[in-house]
């Protein structure tokens, strides 16, 4: 599935005080156009690596309000969820997303 969407909450962390390292973060998305699948709804939920090598990914700073293209896959295709760490306990109903490629959208 293909979306552009607005970043509306983020998943921060501070990599100094976080113990493991990797981490993914769930950002929470509203929906503005679906340009490949379907998807119902106006909000989605997307796992982005926020901490790669102990360092603070491009994603773990993303402004509220940023507008992306996210092509995105079930996030169980790419990662063991009981495996990996969470920057915050994942409250997304339903299915969360990865994004498999994902670029800075024009307003």
């Amino acid at each position: 599935m293909t979306v552009v969407a607005t970043l509306v909450a983020a998943t921060r962390i501070d990599p100094s005080k976080f113990d493991y390292p990797f981490c993914l973060g769930v950002m929470e998305y509203e929906v503005l156009q679906v340009l490949a699948g379907s998807f119902e709804g106006k909000r989605i939920a997307v796992a982005f690596p926020i901490l790669d090598h102990h360092e603070a990914t491009a994603a773990n700073a993303f402004p509220i309000g940023a507008r992306h293209r996210l092509e995105l896959e079930d996030v169980k295709r790419h990662y063991d969820l009981e495996k990996v760490s969470w920057g915050n306990e994942p409250e997304a109903k339903g299915t969360i997303y990865f994004p498999v490629k994902w670029e800075a959208a024009a307003k």
